[in-house]
């Protein structure tokens, strides 16, 4: 097994911390990470990708981790386990939410649409359309969790990195905060969106300070 460290006994009772990359079972490579195993106590801890709550589970048991998602998150479940059975499914799924909602900024309300309805059954005729509540519930949250661990990754292999802030105003005169982020990995320039939210009030040197520590944070 690939370790990303591993504490010795009597240095918290001989804890191993796994890669998050770690082949397990399918349920904890989908919904979980940040693999703990305690030898000792031969049992194994894992944190949620959607509510970051930790669950605890005898080693090579599975129970408690999939009671956990079918009772906390029934509808990541359901939809996890009909795209186990259908690839097609999780694959158009997954490019429908990624470019069509969130690279074209186009409306949840799109999947509501009975041409694009049609539209998706010409491409798949087996193809089920996902609910508006199950995107903002469900594949929303799994997919802002990887975006943060993504985040996280880039700025471990970063030797220096460089933050900009900006506000910006629309045309009714609304105030938005950003940060950006910006570094060089294996001599390619990269930069990326860390937060782009509504600043209502006064623009004070305090209110962005804090603004900005809560991002990075």
């Amino acid at each position: 097994m690939n370790t990303n460290s591993i504490i010795t006994k009597g240095e918290s009772e001989s804890v191993i911390v796994v890669n998050d990359d770690v082949n397990g079972p399918p349920v904890i490579q989908e919904f979980f990470s940040k693999l703990n195993i305690n030898i000792e106590k031969n049992r194994w801890t894992c944190c949620c990708n959607i509510c970051s709550l930790s669950v605890t589970d005898t080693c090579r048991t599975t129970s408690n981790f999939l009671k956990h998602i079918k009772t906390k998150h029934r509808l990541a479940f359901d939809e996890w386990k009909n795209s186990t059975n259908n690839k097609r499914q999780q694959l158009l799924t997954n490019s429908l939410i990624r470019n069509l909602i969130i690279n074209m900024s186009l409306p949840l309300s799109i999947v509501d649409n009975e041409s694009f309805m049609n539209f998706m059954l010409d491409i798949d005729p087996k193809y089920k359309m996902i609910d508006r509540r199950d995107i903002t519930r469900s594949f929303l949250p799994i997919m802002y969790k990887k975006c943060i661990k993504k985040l996280q990754d880039i700025c471990n292999r970063s030797k220096y990195v460089s933050l900009t802030l900006d506000i910006w105003s629309d045309r009714r005169m609304r105030s938005y905060f950003g940060i950006t982020l910006h570094t060089i990995i294996d001599d390619q320039y990269k930069t990326y969106v860390l937060s782009f939210e509504r600043l209502k009030g006064k623009h004070s040197g305090d209110k962005l300070a804090a603004e900005f520590d809560r991002v990075i944070q």
